[in-house]
């Protein structure tokens, strides 16, 4: 079988309403000037804090809002279990002497992640978290949302 993976610790959205996320940013002055007076503002003060502790072999994934509003944590987690495989049989080791994930490229599943991202997000029919949310909200959609896309990878 390939290397098991599973979340560990995984941050919680924060949203002012439906579709409204915190927005950490710095706006130049032209556009500051353009906010209305007492619109929400957003800081980094604002944010959740999380301490988590890593081990080594341990895989940190950080990512926007545009992976995880279109991709299932099962949808990952089945992503870096094929990864896995592939890199066990590149590697000519069998399923009972492979256990190092560590051997795949953090570049390789972030690439992965994202075109996995990109595609749900660009399907106006695919099964996705926002979708989900969306129903829950009484905002029925379905189908992905094109967002901005990042996923870093590192061991």
């Amino acid at each position: 079988p390939a290397a098991k993976f599973s979340i560990v610790a995984r941050s919680s959205e924060q949203l002012h309403r439906w579709n409204f996320p915190y927005q950490l940013s710095r706006l130049p002055q032209t556009l500051e000037e353009t906010v209305p007076e007492g619109a929400p503002r957003d800081s980094a003060e604002s944010a959740d804090s999380y301490q988590v502790v890593a081990r080594r072999g341990d895989l940190v994934l950080l990512f926007t809002d545009g992976f995880s509003d279109n991709v299932y944590d099962r949808e990952a987690l089945n992503v870096l279990s094929r990864l896995s495989v592939a890199a066990r049989d590149r590697g000519g080791n069998d399923e009972a002497t492979w256990s190092h994930p560590a051997e795949i490229d953090p570049a390789v599943i972030a690439a992965e992640l994202v075109d996995l991202a990109l595609k749900k997000s660009r399907d106006r029919s695919t099964e996705c978290p926002f979708a989900d949310r969306a129903l829950q909200s009484g905002n029925g959609r379905l189908g992905g949302k094109e967002d901005d896309i990042t996923v870093v990878a590192a061991w």
